[in-house]
């Protein structure tokens, strides 16, 4: 019912070996444009206090990195010991975890997309 305020959604992570991991979120709040009380961007900033060299620009994930331009799917960001960071439906961007047709963002029927970066390129670290 309108006048009521909604529960916000909630963000997992994992802290493995050295991470220390600040969450906080801000919610910006629109008119709606249907049947809808009102629509609530919700942003989540997630710093890793053990890699970020506080200088460095972030890593951005959008409201539609699967590219079907509907907000607020679930994305999981994946960051490999190798330097690749994967965008990615769920916790697995490997070929055995295959689901075609899902991805339209035209790089990998795998994960969204991934970006690659050596110790010294790495947004944000050191």
């Amino acid at each position: 019912a309108c006048g009521l305020e909604s529960e916000p959604d909630t963000v997992s992570y994992n802290e493995l070996a050295c991470d220390l991991l600040a969450v906080t979120s801000d919610d910006e709040i629109f008119s709606a444009s249907g049947d809808e009380c009102y629509k609530i961007f919700r942003t989540w900033k997630v710093i890793n206090w053990c890699e970020y060299d506080g200088e460095g620009d972030p890593l951005v994930v959008g409201r539609s990195e699967d590219c079907d331009n509907t907000p607020g799917e679930c994305v999981w960001l994946l960051a490999r010991p190798d330097g690749t960071i994967y965008y990615d439906e769920d916790n697995d961007e490997t070929p055995s975890n295959n689901v075609p047709g899902v991805n339209l963002c035209g790089e990998s029927d795998d994960y969204y997309r991934s970006l690659s970066f050596t110790p010294e390129t790495r947004p944000g670290y050191y």
